[in-house]
């Protein structure tokens, strides 16, 4: 089984699709790299109003830390877009899985309780 599969049957989220799913040295242990991309044609959520806005660029590639799988570190590898809002103006779009600036993700509120 992929660890893409198992992301998608545990953590999906509507606008966003996982990538490819590598093996990297961080530091002296090696981790789980899941580049996530947003789904074509999607536009991004801005973070105050929450309503769909259409992008203005992106922002450099970061890593969001998700939970280990068999003890081995997983990163979700992602370049978050700036939206363009009607209203508040240029921001970072709104992602699903972290709070803000916070490099940890949080579970989905649709996640399967197992």
């Amino acid at each position: 089984m992929l660890v893409k599969t198992i992301l998608n049957r545990v953590e999906k989220f509507k606008s966003f699709v996982y990538g490819e799913c590598t093996f990297e040295k961080t530091g002296n242990k090696s981790s789980i790299i899941v580049e996530v991309a947003a789904r074509k044609n999607a536009k991004g959520l801005c973070p105050e109003c929450h309503k769909s806005s259409p992008s203005y660029d992106k922002q450099p590639l970061r890593r969001y830390q998700y939970v280990p799988l068999w003890n081995i570190p997983v990163y979700f590898a992602y370049a978050p877009r700036r939206v363009n809002c009607k209203v508040h103006g240029i921001r970072v779009e709104l992602l699903p899985w972290c709070n803000g600036k916070e490099q940890i993700t949080k579970s989905s509120e649709n996640s399967p309780k197992f």
